[in-house]
């Protein structure tokens, strides 16, 4: 489910997907999308705040399809970024979601 985008954005439904998926028995998972030209570290971190895995949920995802004028290279580093504070604070890669045509 979509928990954050950017460095200040969490998706009003979240909370409420969160906490019931759980109550329901369901397998959680979140993703940030996102958004290229903010500082990547800042929007790891939004996204660590607000979203409190627990044991069986799925790891993270990071949801990147727009890259919004940023040339390849600063974006491979942005998203290396992201990744590696994600990655620091729970001990786990996070998954990169993106489509067939992004990726080329």
């Amino acid at each position: 489910m979509k928990a954050t985008q950017g460095a200040t954005y969490v998706d009003p439904q979240f909370e409420e997907n969160w906490v019931t998926s759980k109550d329901y028995g369901f397998i959680r998972g979140a993703y940030h999308f996102y958004q290229p030209g903010e500082d990547p570290k800042a929007k790891a971190e939004h996204f660590l705040s607000v979203v409190k895995l627990e044991k069986g949920d799925i790891i993270p995802v990071l949801d990147i399809e727009i890259a919004h004028g940023i040339d390849q290279d600063q974006l491979t580093e942005d998203i290396s970024t992201w990744i590696d504070t994600v990655k620091k604070a729970i001990g786990r890669y996070p998954i990169i979601y993106t489509d067939r045509a992004f990726w080329g």
